[in-house]
This record gives structure tokens, sequence and C-alpha cells, in this order.
């Protein structure tokens, strides 16, 4: 390559890692570094006298980089990014171009200087993608815990209005209208009781109902109601894996997940289509690892719902878990039927993964950790209730919600229970030392100033025999890393399941202090 620089200024040109080229104002090369030689494939000598367009296949693009060397010609710089749609050129240039002038100003030609940054392009997108994912992540733990804040209060409402229904039922004459329209308020209060469990489910950071379950068993349950979900005009098909696909996760919320993704697949295909269900167990890596999320590598069952719908585009992908975010129509859908996807997954240790192109259907994969059945002892659930009602036991009940402690302090009482009711931990502590011999602690998980697991560790130190039974509809983490030191019931519950509870733990209070047990 020719130069009118210093001595050495050639070397120095040529060992640039650059692409340099120099041209007139006919655009035929005048010089060139050894880069740009290697990237047309010919030495700098062969280049020198060749039109720029002949010497480099720009292809599709001739028209366009014609334009941009002519732009300097003018005297005009240019400056950009330029990816070829040439499939022989797989790369990223940035391009900066400008004109060359003689002694009198007037533009004689121009030269171009290119460098590959298609590593540093790579790069970024990456580190973009992943500061995307991370923003992702932290929008729905910020969803998560808003969620379980509404469910907690709402939940609390919940189960007030659904007690109080059920002791005006057993109270109002039989048959009568106002026993009706008091079973009635049940009713409404079950339907509003599925909508928080969505919302619980998505904010839930444990699951105290997990169980070991085959997910093919849970799938073949669901069957026939995924047959009244789907309607005729879709074919659903099942392909499950030959072997027990065995995991710990809650069986009713797993049927729920699988129901809300055959859902979502029958609603993309408003003219009929396939709906498949399948499961497999996979080794996941690395790789699988990252794109699921999951907690672990290792195995896992995988649950695939696929459809042949209208599918989705990148940016709805991307918002598919977040709650309250629906691509239907206002008043069809809640928005949380993906993010309970996400909740189950997530409290369970697994992932989920979603794959889908405009036109071509979506696949929702839910990844959960498989769990061997090789020396595990069936779990037992809990014992059944001895119907037996209470003998004036004393029952120390905290609830925050006013409404809530006094139904359940009244349900307690007709049950047979004497019952000394507080609104937080602290004022139980403050009246312990005039309380004499309780049996049971009936307490809500999440409390002003005192969570439920604290204050009942506290209280045992006074009672190390006293039995303990939760009340929750949002744990807010709280028995993440322990399980719970007593039996837990989710709000809102009824009046049945309370008096239960409270039984079991009677009895076993009135068993030998050596087979007393404290287990979820």
């Amino acid at each position: 390559m020719t130069s009118h620089g210093p001595p050495g200024w050639d070397a120095v040109v040529d060992a640039a890692t650059d692409f340099i080229v120099a041209y007139d104002t006919s655009l035929r090369i005048t010089n060139a570094n050894r880069a740009a030689a290697t990237r047309s494939g010919r030495s700098a000598d062969e280049l020198v006298g060749m039109s720029c367009l002949a010497a480099f296949p720009f292809g599709p693009d001739e028209a366009f980089v014609r334009g941009l060397l002519e732009r300097t010609l003018l005297g005009e710089p240019v400056w950009l990014d330029y990816t070829p749609t040439s499939p022989e050129w797989r790369f990223t240039l940035a391009v900066r171009g400008f004109p060359i002038e003689n002694a009198e100003g007037r533009v004689v030609g121009g030269a171009v200087i290119g460098r590959d940054v298609t590593a540093e392009r790579q790069a970024t997108e990456q580190r973009l993608e992943l500061e995307r994912e991370v923003e992702h992540e932290r929008r729905l733990e910020s969803l998560s815990k808003l969620a379980g804040g509404i469910a907690h209060d709402f939940n609390n409402l919940l189960a007030a209005m659904n007690l109080t229904a059920e002791m005006l039922v057993a109270a109002l004459p039989e048959g009568s209208a106002e026993q009706a329209q008091a079973t009635r308020i049940i009713e409404v209060g079950r339907r509003a009781t599925e909508l928080t469990a969505q919302l619980t489910v998505f904010a839930r950071q444990e699951a105290p109902l997990r169980r070991r379950i085959d997910v093919n068993d849970v799938i073949r349950q669901a069957d026939a109601l995924l047959a009244r979900t789907l309607g005729e005009h879709i074919d659903r098909r099942l392909d499950l894996a030959d072997v027990p696909c065995m995991v710990d996760a809650d069986p009713a919320l797993l049927q729920q997940v699988v129901v809300n993704l055959a859902a979502n697949a029958r609603d993309a295909m408003p003219d009929g289509g396939v709906v498949s269900v399948s499961t497999e167990i996979t080794d996941m890596g690395d790789t699988d690892h990252e794109l699921f999320r999951t907690r672990a590598i290792g195995p896992h069952v995988v649950l695939s719902v696929t459809d042949q719908g209208s599918g989705m585009d990148e940016q709805t992908r991307r918002q598919a878990f977040e709650p309250f975010f629906s691509t239907k129509a206002v008043g069809k859908g809640t928005g949380l039927g993906l993010a309970t996807v996400f909740g189950v997954a997530r409290q369970a240790g697994g992932g989920v993964w979603i794959y889908s192109e405009m036109g071509r259907g979506t696949i929702v994969k839910l990844a959960l950790p498989f769990v061997s059945t090789h020396g595990v002892a069936a779990q037992q659930g809990a014992p059944a209730s001895s119907g037996v009602t209470g003998s004036q036991e004393l029952v120390l009940l905290v609830e925050d919600e006013d409404a809530l402690r006094e139904v359940g302090t009244r349900l307690l009482h007709r049950a047979g229970y004497r019952v000394e009711s507080f609104a937080d931990g602290q004022s139980l502590l403050d009246a312990l030392p005039s309380i004499d011999g309780p049996v049971v602690l009936l307490t809500d998980v999440v409390l002003p100033g005192m969570s439920g697991p604290e204050l009942a560790r506290q209280v045992r130190q006074a009672f190390p025999h006293l039995q303990i039974v939760f009340m929750s509809g949002y744990t807010a983490g709280l028995f993440a890393d322990s399980p719970a030191e007593g039996e837990l019931i989710s709000k809102p519950f009824s009046a049945a399941t309370l008096a239960d509870a409270v039984r079991r733990a009677v009895d076993v209070s009135k068993g030998p202090p050596a087979e007393q047990t404290d287990s979820l």
C-alpha cells in the first residue's frame, strides 16, 4: 500500500486489523491494506484499480453500498454499523467513511475503514438479554410480593365471610329462602376462593401441601376434565412416558396447570386443531437449566402442552408469565393462568419455558425435579378427624383480621372449646403469665410485628407440649428454610376444616409425650 505518510506508515496501516480501502471519484480502489485484501480474498496489489463494488461480493446490498461511497465523494462523512444481507458474509462491520481532499480542498476520492464487531455485538446482545431476563425476574418477584399481600388480606376477608355464611346456613330454617341465600353466599365465596388460589400459587415460595405424585397419573385423572374444557372441535392427544414420572408437588395445583394450558391452547385454535400433552424424563444439563431457570441441573420430569394455534410474538412470549397480562379481550381472562403455571413450577423447584412462532403454534414446557421412588416410604396424610367435640380445652387464637377472629372464636366455642383471642403476637406474650394450661395455639402465619412461626417458638418455651395449628392464605416464604412446627390449614377454610385441625391437635396433646411429634 502506497502512502505519503512518514517512514514506516505503510507498515502501521498494513498491521491494522481494521480493513482500510481508499478509492477515487470513479469508485476504483487506489490503496488497500492487508486486512482488506484478506477480506476480499485477493492480494492488495490485485485490488488496486478494481471497482470497490467488484472487489467485494456485496450481492443484494450493492446499491446500498454504492450510495454510501458516493456520499463520501460529495464531502459527507459516513458512520454506521453494517450487516450484509448476503449469506456469504456473516458478520457486522462498524463502517467509517470520509472524503479525501487535495491541497485546494477539492474532493478527489474517499476512504472507508471497517472493523469487524460481530463478536462485540453478540456479547452486547447477550448482556442485554441477560439484563432483560434479570429485570423480568425482578418484575415477577415484585408482582409476586404484591399478589401475595393482596391474597393474604383477601383470604382473611373470604374466610370470615365464608365461615359466617356457614353459621347462617346452620342457624336458618331448613329449606327457607333465607337459608338458600346464605348458601348462595357460600357458593360465591368458593368461586372467589378459586381466584385467590391462583394468586397464592403465583406468590408462594414454598408448597406446604406438596406430596409425592406421578405426573402421568395426574394427567390421566384430568383427562375427563380436559375433554370438557377443550370441546369437540379440539383433538386431544396424550403421549405419556412409559415409566412413572415422580415429583414432589401439589396434585390439585398440577392438574390446574394442565387444564389452564389446555384452555389457552384451545383459545389459540378457534377453528379447531390438535392439543398434545406429553411427559418425559430429561437429564437437564447447564443449557436446559438456564433455559428453564430451574433451581438445579439433573433429572427432571418435563410436562409439555403443544398446540397448532396462532402463536405469539417475542414481546408477548416475554410477558406471558406476568400476572394480569392477557391477550384476551376484557372480561375474557384474568391473566393469571400462566402466572399460576410459573408459580407451581417455582414452588416445586422447577421452571417453565415457552417456544412459540406466529402462525405456527406454541409449546409450553413445565420442568419439575424428578424424584426416585427407591427407598422412600409412603407418605402419610393427616389423620382423620375423630368427630368428637371439645371438652373445654383452652385454645389460644391469634388473628389480626377482626372479623375472622370473631367468627373463629364463635365457631370454636360452639365446638366445645374455651378460647382466648388476640390481635397480634405481642398481646399474647404479654398475657402469658396469666394463662393456665393452653392445649392448642391457633395462629395466623403473617401477623403484624411478629410472625406466627416466631410466636409459636416463644410460646412453646412457656408451654413445651402446646400443639400448633397455623392458618394462612399466604405464608410469605416463612416456611421456606424449615418446615412448620405444626399443621397448616389454608385460608379460606371451612368450619369443618378448622374444627378437624383443632381436634387433631387436641388428640395429639392427649397422647404420651414421647409420641408427640411436630410435623407439617
